[in-house]
């Protein structure tokens, strides 16, 4: 994609961003009563009607819920604001791209006299006279969609409650049907570009000059989005997971691949590709082993190469590929472009649409807390583990897991929890063994300060069986993953934005405990979020100089042994002094440089000099 039609995409995404966050602003202020200062009523006005009353209940527990996490009203609906306009603008832009690609039919290209929208009036013939059918209709594909790409189109999704009034919505398709910008549509690499240019130049510059460090988690993620090219992308990969693959093949489910700091999915988009390949390779190799996960070899579980091809998209998705990121956007952007990977994977192999098997499981994860609302947690405790000491010794853990994750918003993959839950364990079998009750355990975040800052936790172990610490761990997670499927099940608004944090909180969780094959990443360099920077510091002790350096640590950590890590981060950390840890005890002790390659400035849009290397564990 040349230099113009990226300027071009940048400026749309702008004007698009402006458009809509106005429009948003207004109705929130104007028609729903939520305004950033004042009065909050509880209750809708008069003025509304039944269903708008609805989404003003909605609009309502959302800000509320944003509160109870510790923000401000203005904050909380300057939030909602921002992420009704960026999931409103990725909505359009999705269905620009699918269009494009054949694999729905036109409509947005020419809005209401689009060829998919007069179908959809033929069907009932009244519809074309009514005001707001064509926003049915475009309600109705997003409902269609939502079956498969869940993340971004399902419209009780309260990032995307808010709908576009008709001047607004004319304007926004005036600027995504723009001539000029018809090529976008075509190329992969447009949503990822979108993505980046959501946030202006001047907007990072405004915050680099308000702040040295971030100041939140937003912060951090706006001033690090910068796309990969896609040449240093395919080093990356090819050179960790095709190299590895070659020297040690296995069957091609069992390899796991993540980026933990995901962005817009670039480099998994490259890594559904090489898998591809892999998956084929693997089908011709008649004494590759069986799965150690799912116990059969591939042509066990597939007769003929052609129910393995057909398989293999879903197959990419579900047990492949894994990324994280702080930044919802990414979740809908790197998801979306995923899905359609699989699709045109269908379409090059003749699959009609309706014969496709569905793509329901997708491995992005928002790195967010557990829920804040401590009542619904305690009332959780109350029925589920209070029957007997063992019960409430998992209760208390639980507390504990929650306290952990306070700061997954900030950290992300970062976060060291599967390591604060093995502490907490251990603390707690510490006391169990001393036969001391009343004592505090080592504070996870392993300060005094810290302890002091909060309720100190007594655990209860008096009655509890030397059994128990045996299965404690299992038990744990097990506890946590039925937290977060109960919390799915609750009803009403505030609720719902309670399971969702749980959904959330227990994906971060289960993602950071596996091992992977390979990690690649083009992580985020600077500083620490303000609110991170006491537990930064704490967890990384030989890398806290830089973030960039710290990921790269926590990717070593996260892969099995003989795993390949492939990153592009600043260069400094090849010569500086302030680096020499980074270097001899995570690059030449607990790994091993395979390829380093010094890329200098103008590989990234930003002014850094940059370095792609590739490194194993021992």
């Amino acid at each position: 994609m040349d230099a113009q039609l990226v300027n071009l995409i940048a400026s749309t995404t702008q004007s698009a961003r402006r458009l809509l966050e106005r429009e948003f602003a207004e109705q929130l202020e104007g028609s729903f009563d939520l305004r950033p200062a004042g009065p909050l009523p509880e209750k809708a006005g008069s003025h509304l009607d039944a269903r708008q009353a609805l989404l003003r209940d909605k609009l309502y527990a959302l800000v509320r819920h944003k509160m109870a996490a510790g923000k401000s009203q203005a904050q909380a609906v300057q939030e909602v604001c921002h992420a009704a306009a960026f999931t409103t603008l990725n909505r359009f832009a999705a269905l620009k791209m699918l269009e494009a690609r054949g694999l729905i039919q036109e409509c947005v290209s020419k809005g209401d006299q689009s060829s998919g929208f007069k179908e959809f009036c033929g069907l009932a013939q009244s519809l074309a006279v009514q005001e707001g059918a064509y926003a049915l209709y475009l309600g109705c594909l997003f409902d269609e969609l939502a079956v498969e790409v869940k993340v971004l189109f399902d419209r009780q999704e309260l990032s995307g409650l808010l709908w576009l009034r008709r001047p607004a919505l004319l304007a926004l398709l005036e600027l995504l049907n723009a001539p000029t910008l018809a090529l976008a549509w075509v190329e992969d690499e447009t949503i990822g570009w979108t993505y980046q240019y959501f946030n202006s130049l001047d907007e990072r510059r405004e915050m680099r000059a308000a702040s040295a460090a971030p100041r939140n988690s937003r912060e951090l993620a706006v001033r690090n989005q910068f796309f990969t090219p896609r040449y240093v992308v395919k080093f990356l990969v090819d050179y960790t997971l095709g190299e590895l693959f070659q020297k040690e093949p296995k069957d091609p489910r069992d390899l796991k691949v993540l980026d933990p700091a995901c962005g817009s999915g670039h480099f998994l988009l490259y890594t559904f590709e090489v898998l591809l390949g892999i998956y084929r390779a693997a089908w011709e190799m008649e004494d590759l082993p069986p799965s150690t996960v799912l116990g059969k070899t591939l042509r066990e579980d597939f007769g003929t190469w052609e129910a393995l091809e057909k398989a293999i998209p879903a197959l990419i998705l579900k047990h492949n590929l894994h990324g994280v990121d702080i930044d919802g956007r990414c979740a809908q952007i790197a998801a979306l472009s995923l899905w359609m990977r699989a699709q045109k994977t269908f379409q090059a192999q003749g699959i009609a649409a309706g014969d496709r098997p569905l793509i329901t499981k997708v491995n992005i994860v928002v790195a967010e807390p557990m829920p804040a609302e401590k009542d619904e947690l305690q009332a959780f405790l109350d029925q589920h583990l209070s029957s007997d000491v063992e019960a409430r010794m998992l209760g208390q853990l639980l507390k504990e897991v929650f306290e952990a994750m306070k700061l997954a918003g900030e950290l992300g993959s970062l976060l060291k929890v599967e390591k604060a839950i093995a502490a907490t364990l251990e603390a707690a079998e510490k006391q169990w063994r001393r036969g001391i009750q009343g004592v505090a355990p080592r504070s996870l975040f392993g300060s005094d300060t810290a302890i002091s800052q909060r309720q100190r936790l007594e655990f209860e172990v008096s009655g509890i069986d030397r059994s128990f610490w045996q299965e404690a761990e299992a038990r744990l997670y097990k506890a946590l993953q039925a937290f977060a499927e109960e919390a799915t099940r609750m009803q009403g608004y505030q609720r719902q934005l309670f399971a969702e944090d749980a959904a959330h909180g227990f994906a971060l969780i289960d993602l950071l405990r596996q091992n992977y094959d390979v990690v690649l990443m083009n992580p985020p360099f600077g500083e620490c979020s303000l609110p991170s920077r006491t537990l930064f510091q704490k967890d990384y002790p030989r890398t806290k100089s830089n973030l960039y350096a710290a990921f790269v640590e926590r990717g070593v950590d996260l892969l099995r042994p003989t795993g390949r890590l492939g990153a592009i981060t600043s260069r400094t950390g090849f010569f500086l002094s302030t680096y020499s840890r980074w270097r001899t005890e995570i690059m030449l002790k607990e790994s091993t440089p395979i390829y380093v390659v010094d890329l200098g400035l103008g590989v990234l849009d930003a002014m850094v000099e940059t370095a792609a290397y590739i490194i194993e564990k021992q």
